[in-house]
């Protein structure tokens, strides 16, 4: 057998198990029925003030950024959405990745050097989890939310080098909110630095709509946060908000800014147009998360074990996978877009449906999607 036959051989056993164990995967839409699956919570990906904007730089610039920003890819709309990305978040500039990804993993890389200690969240998201270990720094994980145990890793560092606690503001499966302030003491006290990830509370939370790590409230142990702009924000890329200081360090150290081609223009002005909207239109926020409230309110009526609710999703956790899947099955059935998730995304045992509220879903869809999880639990 050649090496490449050997690869495809071993590629398809691994699938297959996989597929056998009811964790196949496979890319899919959200065309089934009512969007209860992407995270595009304040409708605006569609809004005609964003596809407008888009539009015309498209027409200015073409489709592609056409290289790296250090080699002739930047544009005058990757500098407009940083300069006003610094300014909602309370931060002297910002720096723009083709993807929310590509920003943790270009911040946490390039800031943090071997001789330094990183505490990160047991469960952190995938591309956190893969920045850390590309730092190859001394890494010790703890539990989202203990302080102690935080305190404790933070106390383990030794006399080289600088602590920096990596972790998500509010979590991306589970929905509870940090707690930044209390966080930041125990951070403050150890001289130790946070790194903040805000892909589900930009747009949603904080003041102004600008995410939870406010720098107001956590004060200057907060290093700097990323703002993935794939989620609220309706668009693509990730944004680092930092110093002045940090972000040009960025821009000669992170591998992730200089070798990739910069963001589509088109989708930078697109969304910059997004922000514009999330910033000056805090009810869309306010009716996403009423929504998920409602939402929440209606599964625990029935009996049904929910996580926290602190953002625009609720985490309707199941346990077992082929359940997740069953109930995802049936709501489709009843015209509603939803997706099971799994371990490995998961932890072993709670699997889950995790229900995305966006801004624009009517009465009528609220009311339809009561009924159908009284009709599925039952």
């Amino acid at each position: 057998m050649t090496a490449r036959a050997d690869l495809d051989a071993s590629a398809r056993a691994l699938v297959g198990v996989l597929a056998e164990a009811g964790r196949a995967r496979a890319p899919t839409g959200a065309t089934e029925g009512v969007d209860l699956v992407t995270n595009d919570v304040l409708a605006l990906r569609r809004d005609a003030r964003v596809v407008g904007a888009a539009v015309a730089a498209l027409r200015r610039a073409g489709l592609g950024a056409g290289g790296s920003r250090l080699l002739g890819g930047d544009d005058p709309a990757h500098r407009a959405l940083e300069a006003e990305a610094a300014a909602w978040t309370g931060a002297e500039a910002a720096l723009l990745y083709p993807s929310g990804t590509a920003a943790n993993h270009g911040l946490v890389a390039g800031l943090v050097d071997r001789s330094d200690l990183v505490v990160a969240e047991r469960e952190n998201h995938g591309s956190l989890v893969e920045a850390v270990r590309s730092a190859r720094a001394r890494t010790l994980l703890v539990n989202r939310g203990d302080l102690g145990a935080l305190d404790r890793a933070l106390a383990m560092g030794g006399p080289r080098g600088r602590r920096f606690v990596v972790l998500e503001s509010l979590h991306g499966m589970d929905g509870d909110a940090a707690d930044l302030p209390s966080l930041a003491a125990v951070a403050r006290r150890r001289d130790a630095l946070l790194l903040v990830d805000e892909a589900h509370a930009v747009g949603l939370l904080g003041p102004r709509g600008a995410g939870l790590a406010d720098p107001a409230a956590v004060g200057d142990v907060l290093a700097a946060r990323t703002l993935p702009c794939g989620k609220a924000l309706a668009g693509a890329g990730g944004l680092v908000v930092a110093s002045r200081a940090v972000v040009d360090l960025l821009v000669h150290r992170s591998r992730a800014f200089a070798f990739t081609t910069g963001l589509p223009p088109a989708v930078a002005a697109g969304t910059l147009a997004a922000l514009r909207v999330a910033r000056d239109e805090p009810a869309r926020a306010a009716r996403a998360r009423a929504a998920a409230r409602r939402v929440e309110a209606r599964l625990l009526a029935l009996g049904q074990s929910v996580a926290a609710v602190d953002g625009a999703f609720v985490p309707w956790v199941l346990g077992r996978d082929d359940r997740a899947l069953e109930v995802a099955s049936a709501l489709r059935a009843r015209g509603f877009a939803v997706r099971a998730v799994r371990p490995p995304t998961v932890p072993e045992g709670t699997a889950r449906v995790r229900l995305s509220c966006h801004a624009d879903l009517t009465e009528r869809d609220l009311a339809r999607l009561e009924h159908a999880l009284g009709a599925v639990v039952r």
